[in-house]
């Protein structure tokens, strides 16, 4: 039994299953995720180790050199490029874009445990990360008060960024600008002299006594409780209270307290970095998303988070970047192009046909195909984007060619067979075959793109597999539902109106068509040279055509990138980016400007 006698001769199964594609497709399309471009690892991954307080050259030496060493030896691995910086150190790798990035990532990371113990002591563990896209942060929040520095610093890692790392959606949040709280023992010389003390005698006692061991376990007869050693002093009084005992390792016979040598303080690490909003003082909260999730529905729960967190008097917590916005803007022209697509369609098949019911007959092919294909969309773990969506757009055109063909053969059997079952039956098996082989030339078109190499090709698979989804389910649902609906529903009469006059006008334009291509006939030479001259002409301006990987995108944001001679310090870096804030904040236009100077840190 084919697809078309199974529909007509069983209406009820094919209703069920045009109702389950509905409700499924849509379920399917509210839980979609969101974003601006297709979630591709790029074929870059990074490698970054920290060594505070080393210079450029030293950084070089020590670290960027063995990094790259036993990088090398990694496979694939096409470009390798570095950087060296005060106190830090970076090495990115671009492989083959084949080579499978999460099998390579693993590579790097065992090289670069393998060169971390060919580094100095102070050398902090490396960090390993594959560039994606969807790893950035889709959203900027800062935190700024007219408090301290440690209690800004505190109040964000320890209130703000938990309350916005538990939200749904979010894997991460950076902090920029941030520098870790730290206790802060100033020794006095004269002092250190009257004790005969030294330097080494202060280290040695803070670790010795500052410290919390384990001190192993109870048993009993039915449990056990475990013990430690409490050695760390909870506060900076019992800090300054932790007797030497010991001068150059031998005994002491008198208590002399750590705050008799020192002044204790509670601050922070040494600043090399710091982030101002609006000319003031912040620290910046970066809002990275979970891969395939709905970017804009993160950006919400996010902005929602910020309202119910209760701000001591001092702090201001705003929102200073959303990328989201631009995801917004760009999704709903898309839906907005789709809506009109369909509109336009639905009139153009209305002029041509000339019946409403047969018009309805046509546009219920296009839900139902987008539907079908949000559900395949679930799937394969795509999110609503640029290239996906375009697909759709450009797949609403096509997705009623098979339909248009089913009924206008139905419709001349129609003519022939009284019995509209009949006429449904055999007007759709005999186009079966065309239908088939028009869906079939266009996946011989598009399917092959996902076979293109690079980033490109990567981004155009989506568009490919989508359209392609979209023009298999249209086949589907033009072979099965159209003839089991044209089956039991009647034509709504005689063409008039508009589509009338429409049609009268087609009739003179195809008969002035068949005039000129009867013409065309008798100079084959003419037209042949005429087609070759526009085919080489539109090669050559192709070919001066400029290339870019995406087109240029105005998203209401400007980032700018500043590197000072080296050598200058941070507080001078500080000063002249501070001249240029007052510059950027003067300009009319400009609603926020966010600075981050030396770097991101997080907490």
């Amino acid at each position: 039994m084919s697809l078309p006698s199974l529909s007509i001769k069983h209406p009820v199964f094919a209703w069920m299953l045009t109702a389950a594609i509905f409700l499924f497709g849509g379920i399917a399309f509210s839980k979609l995720g969101i974003s601006l471009l297709p979630d591709v690892d790029y074929p870059y991954v990074s490698v970054s180790v920290d060594y505070p307080g080393a210079s450029p050259e030293l950084v070089e030496s020590d670290i960027t050199e063995i990094l790259e060493g036993a990088l090398s030896s990694v496979e694939g691995v096409r470009k390798m490029t570095s950087s060296s910086n005060y106190g830090s150190s970076r090495v990115t790798l671009e492989f083959n874009i084949k080579k499978d990035i999460n099998f390579a990532l693993q590579e790097v990371q065992s090289a670069a445990q393998i060169a971390f113990r060919q580094l100095p002591q102070g050398v902090e563990a490396p960090t390993v990360r594959k560039t994606n896209p969807e790893d950035q942060p889709i959203l900027w929040v800062t935190l700024a008060g007219t408090v301290s520095k440690r209690d800004l610093m505190l109040f964000a890692r320890n209130s703000v960024k938990d309350r916005f790392t538990a939200i749904e959606g979010v894997s991460d949040v950076q902090l920029g600008g941030y520098i870790d709280p730290a206790v802060r023992i100033w020794v006095d010389p004269k002092k250190l002299q009257a004790y005969e003390l030294t330097h080494d005698d202060i280290v040695s006692t803070l670790t010795a006594e500052h410290i919390e061991l384990p001190a192993g376990r109870i048993i009993r007869d039915k449990d056990e409780i475990a013990l430690r050693f409490q050695g760390e002093a909870p506060d900076i009084e019992t800090l300054g209270n932790i007797p030497i005992t010991r001068r150059s390792g031998q005994a002491l016979y008198r208590t002399i307290p750590l705050k008799a040598v020192a002044r204790i303080e509670a601050g922070l690490e040494d600043v090399r970095r710091f982030a101002r909003s609006q000319g003031k003082e912040a620290i910046g909260l970066g809002i990275t998303k979970q891969r395939g999730t709905n970017s804009v529905a993160v950006a919400d729960r996010v902005v929602a988070t910020m309202k119910s967190i209760s701000l001591p008097p001092g702090y201001k917590l705003e929102v200073n970047f959303d990328t989201t916005q631009a995801i917004r803007h760009s999704i709903f022209e898309l839906i907005f192009t789709l809506c009109l697509s369909v509109g336009l369609t639905a009139f153009v098949c209305w002029l041509f046909l000339g019946s409403l019911s047969s018009t309805m007959n046509i546009i219920i092919a296009i839900p139902t195909s987008l539907l079908g294909t949000f559900l395949a969309f679930s799937w394969l773990g795509y999110t609503l984007n640029n290239f996906t969506m375009l697909a759709l757009i450009l797949g609403v055109g096509l997705v009623v060619d098979d339909a248009i063909m089913v009924l206008e053969n139905i419709f001349r059997w129609r003519g022939l067979e009284k019995n509209t079952t009949l006429a449904a039956l055999k007007g759709t098996e005999q186009v079966l075959g065309p239908a088939l082989a028009t869906s079939l030339a266009v996946l011989a078109i598009f399917l092959p793109v996902v076979y293109v190499s690079g980033i490109i090709g990567a981004y155009l698979a989506q568009f490919a597999i989508a359209l392609s989804i979209s023009v298999a389910v249209s086949t589907l649902e033009a072979l099965t539902f159209t003839p089991m609906r044209l089956a039991n529903f009647k034509d709504s009469g005689p063409v008039k109106g508009l589509p009338k006059r429409f049609g009268i006008w087609v009739d003179k334009s195809s008969a002035a068509y068949s005039r000129l291509v009867t013409r065309l006939y008798s100079h084959p030479l003419k037209v042949y040279a005429t087609l070759f001259a526009v085919c080489a002409l539109s090669f050559a301006v192709v070919m001066t055509l400029p290339r870019e990987l995406a087109p240029d995108a105005d998203v209401d944001a400007i980032s700018a990138r500043a590197e000072l001679p080296l050598g200058t310090s941070l507080a001078e870096t500080g000063r002249r980016l501070e001249q240029v804030e007052k510059i950027v904040l003067a300009e009319p236009g400009v609603a926020r400007a966010y600075t981050v100077i030396g770097g991101f840190g997080g907490g």
